[in-house]
């Protein structure tokens, strides 16, 4: 006669083999739907795109400059999360 109760090892391994499938299914799934950052920016009107690189440049300004806050602040003798000497130089460049 079949056996109706499975072992705890044979229930574990079930559980682990249908959760990766779901996993598994569900991260093709949001492959195949989600669309490429680039097909995102070409589907954006021209107004748009203008502004999507306006703030692209600025982010990029912004961490230009805080990456070279973080050399002077690693070059200094104090610890480099103690910002407060150059917090007024990243606040003026930031705005």
């Amino acid at each position: 006669m079949y056996k109706m109760y499975l072992s705890t090892a044979q229930r574990w391994i079930g559980t682990i083999v249908v959760s990766g499938a779901v996993i598994g299914f569900g991260y093709g799934l949001m492959k195949l739907t989600s669309p490429s950052d680039e097909k995102v920016y070409q589907s954006l009107s021209p107004e748009l795109k203008k502004e999507v690189d306006k703030n692209r440049e600025t982010n990029r300004e912004k961490n230009a400059a805080l990456m070279a806050l973080l050399k002077k602040a690693a070059e200094s003798e104090k610890p480099v999360w103690d910002l407060r000497e150059f917090q007024k130089e990243l606040d003026s460049k930031s705005k």
